[in-house]
């Protein structure tokens, strides 16, 4: 204990009791000067002893008290009337380096001498009060969570229950503080489970659909915690009530959207496989059809098998689009003839009446996508039409134009990456509700709260126009009218390759080598490029072909080989036939296009593709740009 000069027995006893002390001690004349502190006090407040002996105790006040306190001292010792003195009261004190902090002052009164002098005992609440400013934190969010939570002691009384747990409880918190939870709101099942845990004194965690009359069904996830320090506070549990509705709702609709993914891979598959049965009708309808005369009975009904073929892989399309790969790209698609088509088969599916009407500016350029895919967007588009036209007087104007994108266009859609596009608009004359405006079509929270039939068709078709890489834009037109603009790049977004120059010396004579797992499609094959008068080789698989090839490269001019068949495929193939000295052009062939073109783009030996499904005439189209026909052979049997 650090002081000015004083009896030395008191300076020794003061210093036994107070020097290791934890809370701050000093002593002050009447005149408020400062004459002795302990090392807890110079700690407390960061000065050294000698910057505060012999200071005024104002010092170590905040502003606001100090310049009041020498008065006090001087009104008590006038007037004898205490306001601290034998009683203590929390005050703020300042630090050497201006910071405030809370402490309990008490002081006491002694006289020495003949002269009053005062000692201040100093508690520091720094930490009570930051412990109590977390805990009413920590209170607040609770008060406040849309979770419900309570907290048991051991008998399984309510110690505390959040706003909350109303809800979930069907109790107040009137009716819950103090008394044992009635878990009759809760399943049987759920009851006897969670009861197991509260007895066992272990962790549980269980869900529940939580059913009221008047009210809507609410599945809620229930969490009981053991509480970490039962001894303190005397709580031993910890029940929490979270609902979980809206989670399970996005978890089931993930679900169902996995199980469609599964069965649009599915789908590709056996649209896969369609094709390639299709086209095998097909072409042994054309080389059916090059031996009878077209309008006699036969050729007759040959021209309506291949016309049901067109039929049927228009369908197959539609299958395929359902898988639902990644990166896909497609061949450039007459934007208005699509349009068109759609219109008159969706016509039915408007209300009876409904004018249509289709318009185009200027030239209008294909856009690369399915046909199937343009064929949903029009779908959906024509759905929501049929839930929101009127009865009567109903119209839908569409119209085509070329658009080039400005600076305000761009900075809305930052996240288009073509520069040329072309614009669908279509405007139906009713009203455009709110939920169907352009910032909620994205948001799938919203749409599953807001859901209504034509929102939801809507919304279908912005997620194929995402598909498509393309934008929509939906606004109410002046006259009451909802205004839906979809935008799509002209060019690919990965952009096809071009066709490979053909080597110099072709057509050229040679046979033609055709390589493909499925027999009857290569017997179609043969046929076709045999009546028109070429030599041509079959062969199932890939080895085969590569031992034949190995024999006597130079006997081929041309190998068209299937893209995808077991154990090695086409792209194998082509990169065989590139390392050989002899020069062979190869054509791969597949259904599915953007694979196909990723192959075409890596291997420089492939100098053309030939997309499944094909005609008899696009195969000799491809045959007699690489291959001349031998001389005197027949030219005649080609197919219809």
């Amino acid at each position: 204990m650090e002081e000015l000069s004083g009896d030395a027995g008191l300076v020794a006893r003061s210093q036994a009791i107070l020097s290791t002390g934890v809370d701050g001690v000093l002593t002050i004349d009447s005149a408020g000067i400062i004459g002795s502190v302990n090392p807890a006090l110079r700690d407390l407040f960061g000065y050294e002893a000698d910057e505060l002996l012999g200071q005024n105790v104002s010092l170590l006040m905040e502003d606001a008290i100090a310049r009041h306190h020498d008065g006090y001292i001087a009104a008590y010792l006038h007037t004898g009337e205490r306001h601290v003195l034998g009683t203590g009261r929390e005050v703020m004190g300042k630090k050497k380096d201006g910071t405030l902090f809370p402490f309990y002052l008490s002081v006491a009164e002694f006289v020495l001498e003949g002269r009053v002098y005062f000692t201040g005992f100093i508690h520091d609440l720094s930490m009570l009060r930051a412990a109590e400013s977390k805990a009413l934190q920590l209170q607040t969010a609770v008060d406040a969570s849309e979770d419900g939570v309570l907290v048991l002691d051991g008998a399984q009384r309510v110690l505390y229950c959040n706003r909350a747990s109303e809800a979930f409880t069907g109790a107040s918190a009137g009716e819950l503080t103090g008394a044992a939870v009635d878990w009759d709101f809760l399943s049987s099942a759920i009851q006897t489970s969670l009861t197991d845990a509260l007895e066992a004194g272990r962790s549980w965690i269980g869900r529940h659909i939580l059913r009221r009359a008047g009210h809507v069904p609410r599945q809620m996830e229930i969490r009981l915690v053991p509480s970490p320090s039962p001894e303190q506070s005397g709580a031993r549990f910890i029940v929490m009530f979270h609902d979980i509705s809206q989670q399970s709702q996005l978890e089931s609709q993930l679900h169902a959207i996995r199980k469609l993914e599964v069965m649009g891979a599915y789908a590709g598959g056996i649209a896969h496989e369609f094709n390639n049965i299709l086209q095998v009708i097909r072409g042994f309808a054309s080389i059916a059809a090059s031996d009878v005369e077209e309008e006699s009975p036969v050729g007759q009904c040959l021209r309506e098998i291949r016309k049901a073929g067109d039929r049927l892989a228009h369908l197959a399309d539609h299958i395929d689009s359902l898988n639902p790969g990644k990166n896909r790209v497609w061949p450039p698609a007459p934007l208005r003839d699509l349009v068109a088509e759609d219109i008159r088969l969706l016509r039915n599916a408007l209300p009876v009446g409904a004018r249509i009407h289709l318009e185009s500016e200027g030239a209008i350029p294909p856009i690369t996508t399915a046909a199937s895919l343009l064929h949903q967007l029009m779908m959906h588009l024509v759905a929501y039409a049929a839930h929101r036209l009127p009865e009567k007087g109903a119209s839908v104007r569409i119209r085509l134009t070329p658009f080039l994108p400005g600076p305000a266009w761009r900075q809305l859609h930052q996240d288009a990456i073509c520069s040329h596009l072309v614009r669908i608009q279509f405007g139906f004359n009713c009203e455009m509700a709110e939920e169907e405006t352009s910032s909620h079509l994205h948001d799938p929270l919203h749409t599953a709260r807001h859901a209504t039939p034509a929102s939801h068709s809507l919304s279908m078709a912005a997620a194929v126009v995402a598909a498509l890489h393309g934008v929509i834009e939906v606004a109410s037109g002046a006259d009451r009218s909802t205004m839906v603009a979809v935008y799509f790049p002209v060019s690919p977004v990965a952009e096809l390759p071009e066709k490979r120059s053909k080597p110099k010396d072709c057509p050229r004579l040679g046979v033609i080598m055709f390589v493909d797992d499925e027999e009857n499609l290569a017997e179609m094959v043969r046929m076709t490029l045999g009546g028109a008068g070429h030599e041509v080789e079959v062969y199932y698989d890939v080895n085969r072909a590569l031992t034949a090839f190995g024999r006597e490269p130079s006997r081929y001019a041309l190998i068209i080989s299937d893209l995808v068949m077991p154990g090695f495929g086409g792209d194998h193939l082509a990169r065989e036939v590139g390392r050989s000295p002899v020069s062979v052009p190869v054509i791969l062939s597949s259904g599915h296009f953007s694979r196909l073109q990723e192959v075409y783009r890596d291997v420089k030996t492939i100098v053309d593709t030939l997309p499944k499904p094909f005609d008899g005439h696009r195969l000799l189209q491809v045959a007699a740009e690489y291959v001349s026909l031998p001389p005197g052979a027949r030219k005649a049997n080609r197919p219809g």
